[in-house]
């Protein structure tokens, strides 16, 4: 299951990958390969990752800092989540992708927020990209060289972007105690989070979020390997899917209309969805019109919390872990 890192560390004043990439794996054929036959962002030897969207994890979802109008969304590869090698570094073919996104407007030009206070994504303007592999970056002067860390940059459509790349190196060359990496912290808790996978679920916010699961959601929603639709669709994989999406079920012109616009079920939209369906609508169109079919909304955060680190053991192909 591709998992998202809890929004509520989304408030962060550190600034993360991209800090300097200012406006606008499995993911790789091979994790260390580059092949010919895919764009190479100017003096770098770093591929696109194709694909990254649906093979790499969300860790992290927040609003920039260094840009008042922008929002940002970083994924990491398999390999960048095994944890750190025996140098304490991650391994090589790691690769950590930073989606920037245009922050949506009102009609006068300022910047609109969600009911939790966090800015809405509008238009995706670039992919930043940073791949770790032995001997890359190693031809550049000293005061830039990341370790083993190089830096690309690309438009949404996966063309290369010109964009200076020396910038990024100079700002993230000093943070050799964090492997090069403003956002380690983040993947370090997803190292946990991986590692916790791989036991049953035991008494922890994903046990009580299957209770409450299964007391509030199962009139409407089934998941598991025979899962199917029903008065609402099905929910395993539904961390990390677009919204309004799921194949075989009659979505609402405006949940199919937010999912077109880009709203993706993250576990900050996931939990402003569990507040209030409608208001996330609302919100994400600028639609006050805008209405859900769902009829149910959780009032009480600690349950939405618990609800979404449940939903997010649920992987796409329907085995409930």
């Amino acid at each position: 299951m591709k998992h998202e890192t809890s929004p509520f560390a989304a408030t962060l004043t550190t600034t993360l990958l991209l800090a300097v990439c200012q406006g606008p794996g499995k993911a790789v054929a091979t994790e260390n390969a580059h092949p010919s036959s895919m764009p190479k962002s100017p003096t770098t030897e770093v591929a696109f990752p194709e694909g990254y969207r649906d093979t790499f994890t969300n860790y992290l979802s927040l609003d920039r800092v260094q840009n008042p109008d922008q929002v940002i969304r970083l994924f990491a590869n398999d390999t960048a989540l095994r944890g750190p090698d025996e140098n304490d570094e991650l391994p090589f073919g790691s690769v950590i992708v930073g989606e920037v996104y245009k922050a949506k407007l009102d009609a006068d030009g300022e910047v609109m927020v969600s009911g939790l206070g966090r800015r809405i994504r509008d238009e995706l303007v670039l992919i930043a990209v940073m791949e770790r592999g032995e001997g890359l970056g190693q031809g550049h002067a000293a005061e830039l060289r990341n370790g083993h860390w190089e830096f690309a940059a690309y438009k949404p459509d996966g063309s290369v972007a010109n964009k200076n790349l020396d910038t990024c190196r100079s700002c993230h060359a000093p943070l050799v105690e964090s492997d090069h990496l403003f956002s380690l912290d983040h993947l370090r808790k997803e190292w946990a989070t991986q590692d916790s996978k791989s036991q049953p679920i035991a008494s922890t916010a994903a046990a009580r979020g299957k209770q409450a699961f299964q007391g509030t959601c199962t009139a409407c929603h089934q998941v598991g390997p025979s899962a199917i639709n029903r008065t609402g669709p099905v929910l395993n994989g539904v961390v990390g899917r677009r919204a309004g999406t799921f194949a075989g079920f009659d979505y609402s012109e405006d949940l199919t209309s937010a999912g077109e616009s880009g709203l993706t079920w993250d576990e900050t939209t996931l939990f402003e969805w569990l507040a209030g369906p409608s208001e996330l609508l609302k919100s994400h169109l600028g639609d006050p019109k805008a209405r859900s079919k769902m009829p149910v909304s959780i009032e009480d955060p600690s349950t939405r919390r618990d609800l979404i680190a449940y939903l997010s053991t649920l992987s796409k192909d329907s085995r409930d872990r």
